[in-house]
Parts: C-alpha cells; sequence; structure tokens
C-alpha cells in the first residue's frame, strides 16, 4: 500500500509540494482543482482545474497557491493516465488517482508517496492540521469498507450502520465545519435523513450563520420542514400523493400477481435479492449451490417479467 507524509503548516507564501512515485503508465503532470461543494467531489472538468505542475524524473512537484482564496475551501490532487484526458477520476480501485483535502492561501503542504498502487491511499499527516481530521474520515470508510467487501450480507449492514453512527459523531463533535460537512456526506445522510430528522434539524441550528457553497449545496438537500408550511402547496402535494397513491395500487397489484407465481423457495429468494444479495449471499443462506441459485433467480427474473436483480431492488 502507498504511505504519503503531508507536513501543513501556516506561511505567508503558501506553497504545495512534494514527491509522488509513479510508473510510466502516467502522465508527467499533476493537477490542483477546485471543489466548489461536497456533491462535485466525485466530478470533474476542465473549469475545475485551477493549475497543474510538471512531474520530474524522481517524482518531485510544487504548485503556488497564493492566488487561492483566504478562506479554507475543497481541493484535489489528481494526476491521469497516459492514455486518458486530464479530466479523468478514477474512483476505486488500484488505479485512483486522486485524493481532497482543504486548504487556503496560506497553507504550506508537502507530499511523499513511496508507492505506485494506488498513488494516493493511506496519506499520514506529519503534523496535525485540518487534514489530518479530514483524511481520518476518508481512511476510515475506506477501512470500512474493506472489511464489509469481504462479509455476507447480515454483517455488511452491521458494519454500515455502525460507520454512520462514527461518522455522525464526528460530525457532531468535529469545530470545522468543512470536516464536519465532510463526515456528514460520507455517512450517506440522503438515506438516513428520516430515521434521524432530529440530529440533521439540530445539526443545521449549529450551523445556521456558515454562509458558503458547500453548507448552501446540504441545505438544499437537506431542506428543514417549515411548521407554517402553506395551505395551496400542501393541497398539490396531497393531490399528487393521491395520484401516485393510484398508479402504486395498480402496480402493486400487477407485481403481486406475478409474485404469486413464485415457488415458496423463489419468493425466499426473492426476499433476498430485495435486499442486494449476490449469488454466494443465497448459495451460504439456504445452503444450496450456486448453479441452483443462478437457476432460481432466472425462474425469477422471468416470472416477473424484469431484466436484473437491480430492477428487483427498484
Amino acid at each position: 500500500m502507498n504511505s504519503i507524509n503531508v507536513i501543513g503548516q501556516n506561511s505567508v507564501s503558501g506553497k504545495i509540494k512534494g514527491r509522488i512515485k509513479i510508473d510510466s503508465s502516467w502522465s508527467s503532470k499533476i493537477y490542483l482543482s477546485y471543489i466548489p461543494t461536497f456533491s462535485d467531489i466525485h466530478s470533474m472538468s476542465n473549469e475545475m482545474i485551477i493549475a497543474d505542475s510538471k512531474i520530474d524524473s524522481i517524482g518531485n512537484f510544487e504548485f503556488n497557491i497564493d492566488f487561492l482564496p483566504k478562506e479554507q475551501k475543497l481541493y484535489r490532487l489528481h494526476i491521469s493516465k497516459k492514455a486518458d484526458s486530464k479530466t479523468s477520476l478514477i474512483i476505486g480501485g488500484l488505479n485512483e488517482n486522486y485524493f481532497a483535502f482543504i486548504a487556503n492561501r496560506d497553507s504550506k503542504l508537502e507530499f511523499k508517496a513511496t508507492s505506485t498502487n494506488p498513488p494516493f491511499k493511506n496519506i499520514i499527516f506529519e503534523t496535525q492540521n485540518e487534514n489530518f481530521e479530514f483524511q481520518k474520515i476518508t481512511s476510515l470508510v475506506f477501512k470500512k469498507d474493506s472489511i464489509s467487501s469481504l462479509s455476507g450480507l447480515s454483517k455488511r449492514n452491521f458494519i454500515e450502520n455502525r460507520l454512520n453512527e462514527e461518522l455522525l459523531n464526528i460530525a457532531d463533535s468535529s469545530s470545522n465545519s468543512l470536516i464536519s460537512l465532510y463526515a456528514i456526506y460520507k455517512s450517506n445522510f440522503e438515506s438516513n435523513y428520516i430515521s434521524k430528522e432530529k440530529f440533521y434539524k439540530s445539526y443545521l441550528d449549529k450551523w445556521s450563520k456558515i454562509d458558503n457553497s458547500y453548507f448552501n449545496d446540504f441545505r438544499k438537500k437537506l431542506p428543514i420542514k417549515n411548521s407554517k408550511s402553506n395551505l395551496t402547496r400542501n393541497i398539490i402535494l396531497s393531490i399528487i400523493l393521491i395520484i401516485i397513491g393510484f398508479v402504486l395500487g395498480k402496480l402493486r397489484f400487477i407485481k403481486n400477481n406475478r409474485i404469486k407465481r413464485l415457488s415458496v423457495q423463489e419468493r425466499k429468494i426473492y426476499d433476498l435479492l430485495k435486499k442486494g444479495a449476490t449469488n454466494k449471499d443465497i448459495s451460504d443462506e439456504f445452503n444450496i449451490g450456486i448453479s441452483t441459485v443462478k437457476s432460481h433467480v432466472s425462474n425469477i427474473l422471468n416470472k416477473l417479467k424484469v431484466k436484473s436483480r437491480k430492477e428487483i431492488m427498484d
């Protein structure tokens, strides 16, 4: 695995420099890009790139960042394969080619990479600045994902729930707004908002005075209900819900008729498929061979008139 030493400290002259070890498949340029919201952390375009630097023969590079704003914002360093566009972003795997961090015009960050696969994993911060906590979140999610990928369905659910609890604790306790919000985004807040609505209302109250693109985007994704809701809006919403209910009722009737065609065993497997179970999960659950599982799944898809497992989950 890769080991990167990062020295972070404040300086009148902001710089990002370091050494990265890459093989001949990578381009000899490294790019600095600005990430305007956490929703854009996995997005890339030419407009987001704000600087580039030559990587010399021994892997050294340097950026002067005096032009950055005074406020802390989210940035990214990335490299690209020679055959790829400079805007290519590889997410996950041995070729993951980027990492995000917090900086402003006074930041001084120094990187030293010791491995090539992948270039930006297992980052070690020698000085405990804001990026030390920021990277702890990335490392926590990466570690839990690695364990989860080798686990069965039930264990994965336990791991994900535990991870979300840890991330929300970090978000609640952090005094840095960007670190706190990063933990929220890594916790899959859009899927657990309803069950933790009280927490999120309190969270938005805590950071209500923060006015930047990161929190403004988050607030749009997580609107707090107003107790004095507009009557007209509620009436329109009620009509929409009635129409949706009628349509869903029709679809449910069709779906139930198709489900009745399934055998008892197929219905049990169908319930697991809805939860995202793999063939191995199903094989372990019912103590049947993989080939038998595949046969059952094929029959289920045909009887339900769907083309894929994803349709079943949807």
